[in-house]
């Protein structure tokens, strides 16, 4: 019997001895490798600028925080994603507010954003599910009663559009519907820092403000040091100052060499062969009638897609069948996941006090199952996978 992992990282000779190299240069904390990766995203996103995180988690949170989004704000996102995506925003002291996705779609439906702006609407912050999804939003509706916070908020007119892209590189380059966007590098993420993130960001509309926020986001994730460390060491001066009460949550040069690495075959290799198993997935499973495959910029665009995530959904399948269907799969040696379990179903949104239905969230949910994809499987793998779910449906 075959094992066929969900998520494994994927890492190459050419990635250790990147990692090797950082330790036995005697830099090992936030340095010139950092500074590199970082630069190359900035490009490869077509991005302003770029900066470095130990995960999008921070990422999200310090985009926030350096737009002033806090107490008496209000946040509006999906529940149809991992908990981080709100939880920054809870975090922040602003409110969450679940707006529901598009009917059978795993993305947040704008109209329904629309319904639920109020003055108090500081920033709006769609998911990126397993690719980038083309959301067109009416700069009208978001800068009606506007009141902006801050000079950068003022420099939006409108509510920031932080796009949570953990799932997207490579599928989504910053436009001008897209203000910021943070990625994930975690260990099953297509790309690995093994763990960490970055927030790629637009230019303002008063480009003058672009380094100024650049330097706060610096700020924020050093605990409010006006001076990294490179910076002290390369100046020979230890003076420094603190001038916010910041965190702590940059990018060290062992992990950004390990990014880097990777960043430098993404297009080549890393991403063709994902698209590559995703085509053969569809190829295999549109011809059966029970599976559902129907978001068209996940399965339609595969040449454009990050192809992160392998979803489907099973027609008149609830959550005990396709549980059962789980635990078949996993019994012979193919294991699977669900994206995702709605916030608003879990013990946390007693924090969130989210109250109003969001019936096509979980409706999409209740008969999603998400199949392995990885750069470490080959097309045999994915028919194997095919067998074992079509032969676990018979039962």
């Amino acid at each position: 019997m075959k094992t066929i992992p969900f998520s494994p990282p994927y890492i190459s000779e050419e990635d250790i001895l990147a990692v090797t190299n950082v330790l036995r240069s005697g830099w090992i904390t936030s340095g010139s490798i950092g500074e590199e990766f970082a630069s190359l995203l900035t490009s490869y996103n077509r991005a302003c600028n770029t900066l470095l995180t130990n995960s999008a988690t921070s990422a999200l949170f310090v985009a926030l925080m350096a737009m002033g989004i806090g107490e008496g704000d209000e946040v509006i996102t999906t529940p149809y994603t991992f908990a981080a995506t709100a939880n920054v925003i809870y975090h922040t002291g602003a409110k969450v507010v679940f707006a529901d996705l598009t009917k059978d779609s795993f993305y947040i439906d704008p109209e329904e954003i629309y319904k639920k702006i109020t003055p108090n609407t500081k920033a709006i912050i769609p998911v990126d599910f397993s690719t980038a999804h083309d959301l067109i939003f009416d700069e009208n509706i978001l800068a009606q009663q506007f009141t902006p916070n801050n000079k950068f908020q003022e420099s939006l007119g409108r509510a920031l559009i932080l796009s949570d892209s953990a799932h997207a590189l490579g599928s989504r380059f910053l436009d001008s519907q897209v203000d910021m966007a943070a990625y994930s590098f975690h260990a099953v993420k297509n790309l690995t820092t093994a763990e960490g993130g970055a927030l790629s960001f637009s230019s303002f509309q008063d480009k003058s403000l672009d380094e100024e926020f650049y330097t706060l986001l610096k700020t924020y994730i050093l605990h409010g040091q006006d001076r990294c460390a490179r910076e002290k060491f390369t100046l020979g001066a230890w003076e420094y100052d603190i001038t916010v009460p910041g965190y702590k949550c940059n990018m060290p040069d062992t992990l950004a060499a390990l990014g880097l690495s990777q960043l430098k075959r993404y297009e080549s290799t890393i991403l063709p062969h994902r698209r590559k198993l995703m085509s053969y997935y569809k190829e295999l499973l549109t011809i059966d009638t029970r599976i559902i495959m129907d978001e068209p910029s996940i399965f339609d665009k595969i040449e454009s897609s990050s192809c992160h995530l392998m979803p489907i959904r099973i027609r008149n399948y609830n959550e005990e069948n396709r549980n059962r269907l789980i635990a078949y799969c996993l019994e012979n040696g193919v294991h699977t996941n669900v994206h995702y379990k709605p916030l608003n179903k879990m013990t946390v949104n007693k924090y969130y006090q989210y109250q109003a239905p969001l019936p096509n969230s979980y409706a999409q949910y209740n008969n999603e199952i998400s199949l392995p994809i990885h750069s470490g499987m080959s097309l045999e793998d994915v028919e194997y996978v095919v067998q074992v779910l079509l032969k676990g449906l018979e039962l």
